[in-house]
């Protein structure tokens, strides 16, 4: 398993408790259920149906003035394939499978990027760049190529 470098770590700087956003909150969760409705092109009426809810219910979910209840939960991975951690917490990815494919394309991405810079990384640097993006991809936080960029300039040799 590889440990993310001190050095890594200080490129993605851990906030206060206080500052971060209440992720499980019945609005936290409502607005990913609007991402993946909006993400899979349905309107809210469609949505519900595909839930076997009503429509006026499916509002309040999103809206976040209901709480989701476990039966839900479970429809929403039978019909769509939505990850529970994802759509309770938002860790991981949406839709359960996705995070190898996700690891692939990252992996892909940052070998294009060094090639097209025309550095190379020893094969340690990379482990901690994938390491820390595999990491803060399981905490749901999305690391950009911005971020990654800057990893690969500070590990550079």
């Amino acid at each position: 398993m590889l440990v993310v470098s001190s050095a890594l770590e200080t490129v993605v700087p851990k906030q206060p408790s206080s500052m971060l956003p209440d992720l499980d909150s019945d609005a936290a969760i409502g607005k990913r259920l609007a991402l993946i409705r909006v993400g899979l092109g349905m309107t809210q009426a469609g949505f519900a149906a595909s839930l076997n809810v009503s429509p006026r219910s499916y509002q309040h979910y999103e809206k976040g003035t209901r709480s989701i209840s476990a039966e839900l939960l479970r429809q929403l991975r039978t019909s769509h394939g939505l990850a529970p951690n994802w759509v309770l917490l938002g860790q991981g990815l949406p839709r359960e499978g996705q995070d190898a494919e996700a690891l692939a394309a990252f992996v892909e991405e940052l070998g294009a990027h060094l090639a097209a810079i025309q550095v190379t990384l020893p094969p340690k640097n990379q482990g901690k760049i994938i390491s820390g993006w595999w990491k803060a991809l399981r905490d749901g936080t999305r690391v950009g190529m911005p971020d990654v960029r800057h990893w690969v300039d500070l590990l550079k040799e």
